[in-house]
């Protein structure tokens, strides 16, 4: 007997099929095969993973029989175990009796593997196992039986055939007191009277056979009363298999139908691509989903995957886009999910003097260049203490730029970096560093030709500068007062 449960971590559990299969009523499986298919809470198939699932039988309230099993799912998600050979907890399988009364099967799981059952469904067997039924119902009469009721048939009729041997009478005349010998072992008697009947007198021969059968009477009065009551069993049997057969042929089997809309978490976007996350449908439709398909709006551009997220390609920079999912079973593709949030696609390579995310670019990642470093497009309004110029720059707020946040005061090094590609910016004169750059007329950044601040401390009382005229570094006292210019990376 087969059950498939579809099961999923939220606590709820679904039966999905039930199917019967008879073995045969002299060797009686003492099993039930169950069958399950384990999600995880965003309806995901839980493939390849150890799960600890408690079988029991009730019979109303009262579990019969418990045993627990830990299966492991396959690439599909489903679990195989055998009911009746698990670990045993309490009762014995092989000795419930299926003619009783109503049973229900209660399954509880525990979707990582242990004991800590968190998953509960309980469902009535509408069908008792075949097999098991005629087991405890019994098959008619045994084999002893069988032939000993074949031995006392042959038995019957020899006897009846010998006695229709000595059923006359035999008239003895002679002598009052005479003896004379009326059996073949030797038994002797005196006759009353000059002449006397003897009844029922045999050959030996004949009296020798009746001898050997004279205990063949036919059957004895408890073989009659198991064949009685085997018979009822039988009867009985037919009957209830007449009954299931019905029940089976009305059972209604849920059909595979396409999956449900997957569930549209949030679109992305980048150069000429957009990312689209989602989650899985409520429903597979009883069916695995093999494959989910991503598709434009507009250009219909269209992208698969078996999981989420997923990227599309060769969009058009500058054009707004939604995007939808489908998603695929053997049954067919589902209807599109709703619309995803618009994005639009954008260049985000990053170059030297772009306005980007709240500043001015200074640096490009050489690995990737959609990254790098940007400063804030003017200076603290007054001249500040090193102290006060990383407060300032750790709470700058780049006010009418877009709120970004990460700022912080620059390295040494990040302020060489400003001077050579900001405040040179443009330079033809290939001026050598530590020369005045007034010939740079294209510089960016509008820094001040005076000295910045640096986070990097020399010492206990002093920091590193950059003197912003000629690219020179230098270091002064933290109370002294100095530019400072915030930074962040992208």
């Amino acid at each position: 007997m087969k059950f498939t449960h579809a099961i999923r971590t939220f606590l709820c559990m679904t039966l999905v099929a039930l199917l019967l299969t008879i073995s045969s009523f002299a060797q009686a499986p003492e099993k039930m095969s169950y069958q399950a298919v384990v999600r995880n809470a965003a309806n995901a198939l839980l493939t390849n993973q150890q799960v600890g699932m408690q079988i029991s039988i009730l019979q109303g309230a009262t579990a019969v029989y418990v045993e627990t099993h830990t299966p492991t799912s396959n690439t599909n998600g489903l679990v195989s175990l055998e009911i009746g050979l698990g670990t045993v907890v309490s009762g014995s399988f092989t000795e419930i009796d299926w003619t009783s009364g109503a049973y229900f099967i209660k399954t509880e799981t525990d979707p990582i593997g242990g004991t800590n059952y968190t998953i509960t469904g309980t469902s009535q067997l509408l069908s008792v196992p075949y097999a098991l039924y005629a087991k405890t119902a019994a098959n008619g009469i045994s084999g002893a039986q069988t032939t000993a009721i074949t031995d006392n048939t042959t038995a019957i009729g020899l006897n009846t055939a010998k006695d229709t041997n000595v059923s006359t009478d035999l008239t003895i005349t002679g002598t009052t007191g005479a003896r004379v010998l009326v059996s073949s072992d030797g038994t002797d008697a005196t006759i009353p009277v000059a002449t006397a009947a003897v009844s029922g007198v045999m050959s030996k021969a004949t009296y020798d056979e009746h001898l050997v059968n004279n205990n063949k009477t036919g059957i004895t009065s408890d073989q009659t009363s198991a064949i009685t009551a085997n018979t009822t069993k039988v009867t009985t049997l037919v009957a209830t298999i007449a009954g299931l057969e019905s029940r089976i042929a009305a059972l209604e089997i849920p059909p595979t139908t396409v999956p449900d809309p997957p569930i549209i978490v949030n679109a992305t976007t980048e150069n000429a691509k957009s990312t689209v996350s989602f989650t899985a449908p409520v429903s597979d439709g009883g069916s695995a989903i093999t494959e989910y398909t991503v598709t434009s709006n507009p250009g219909g551009l269209a992208a698969k995957a078996g999981i989420s997220p997923i990227t599309i390609t060769g969009l058009s920079n500058g054009t707004a886009y939604t995007f939808s999912v489908t998603a695929t079973n053997a049954k067919g593709t589902s209807n599109p999910s709703s619309a995803s949030n618009s994005v639009t696609p954008a260049n985000l390579e990053a170059n030297i003097g772009d306005l980007r995310e709240g500043g001015i670019v200074f640096w490009v990642d050489p690995e990737d260049n959609t990254k790098g470093k940007v400063c804030a497009l003017s200076d603290a309004p007054t001249l500040l203490n090193w102290d006060a110029a990383v407060t300032y720059c750790n709470e700058y707020t780049n006010p009418g730029t877009g709120g970004y946040e990460g700022w912080y005061l620059p390295s040494k090094d990040e302020l060489q970096l400003m001077y050579a590609n900001l405040q040179r910016f443009g330079c033809t004169t290939n001026t050598p560093e530590g020369r005045d750059n007034d010939s740079c007329s294209t510089k960016k950044g509008g820094f001040i030709d005076y000295y910045y601040w640096s986070s990097t401390k020399r010492g206990t009382t002093m920091a590193h500068t950059l003197y912003f005229k000629v690219g020179f570094q230098n270091y002064s006292l933290f109370a002294t007062p100095l530019h400072a210019r915030a930074v962040r990376a992208f």
